[in-house]
């Protein structure tokens, strides 16, 4: 029973992992890109993101890639955000694989 739950409980993470990975992935990619803000779908993503990302905002300043011939920003708060939240799934999968041992 406790297993069968473990099993559930990690597939449900799992799914929310990859949904934040992938809304923080395209706000990099919008950002690298320099993406209109203006644009409906645009500011909805950085809408949602922002909430996001709040946790580790100041963490590291952005990146601008010019010097290494690139006229784009790297938004490294986002690049953040996306390890940040790797290491807490870990974290709490490696958590409930103690509680529900047998």
């Amino acid at each position: 029973m406790i297993n069968r739950l473990y099993v559930r409980l990690q597939f449900l993470l799992l799914k929310i992992l990859i949904l934040l990975e992938s809304m923080l992935s395209l706000r990099i990619i919008a950002s690298f890109l320099k993406a209109n803000p203006e644009t409906p779908a645009i500011r909805y993503l950085y809408k949602i993101t922002n909430v996001l990302v709040f946790p580790f905002q100041d963490i590291f300043p952005n990146i601008n890639l010019k010097k290494i011939g690139v006229n784009a920003p790297l938004d490294t708060v986002a690049l953040a955000s996306l390890i940040g939240y790797l290491i807490i799934f870990f974290i709490i999968i490696g958590a409930l694989r103690i509680l529900t041992k047998d």
